[in-house]
């Protein structure tokens, strides 16, 4: 099973660093697991407590522009989130 560093995947980067910035706005948010393209435009991420959809153009253009996005991005983000009660 081959398995990518964090630092060699530079999309996986991208989102961690996106998710830091949207917990800003929803501070419940959980930490990182995983990500699944959902359609072209669309990302799932997995996190420890739910699920959070991107979209993929933020991801695509956060790296170039060094993860610069406008607070109504992020909020509209964050208010994807769905909590999940374990």
């Amino acid at each position: 099973m081959t398995v990518k560093g964090l630092n060699t995947d530079p999309e996986k980067v991208a989102i961690i660093l996106l998710i830091q910035k949207i917990k800003f706005f929803n501070p419940q948010m959980g930490a990182y697991i995983e990500h699944f393209s959902c359609t072209n435009q669309d990302i799932i991420i997995k996190l420890t407590n739910g699920f959070l959809k991107i979209k993929q153009y933020l991801v695509n253009e956060g790296v170039p522009q060094n993860n610069e996005f406008s607070v109504l991005e992020l909020q509209k983000v964050a208010k994807t989130f769905v909590k999940i009660s374990l």
